[in-house]
């Protein structure tokens, strides 16, 4: 069941995913992030799936961080 137009057409084809393979993204001040330790750092996204809803992410030092959502992380500029 869908509410509205965008929601319908968002079930038949979705969007594209915010962040591609490759894009060097930071972790937001969250709480969240925080209490991992990851708060204002800097990673690589090594999801390559065309629409996600989350992103794994691999750290510098080699820790790999699963299922990052969109609240979590934003694209380094």
């Amino acid at each position: 069941y869908h509410d509205n137009l965008t929601q319908a057409l968002s079930w038949l084809k979705p969007p594209p995913s915010k962040f591609k393979k490759g894009d060097v993204v930071f972790f937001k001040n969250t709480k969240k992030n925080q209490r991992w330790r990851r708060a204002n750092q800097v990673g690589i996204v090594i999801t390559d799936e065309a629409n996600a809803d989350s992103w794994c992410v691999v750290m510098p030092d080699g820790t790999k961080h699963t299922w990052c959502n969109v609240r979590d992380i934003g694209i380094k500029k």
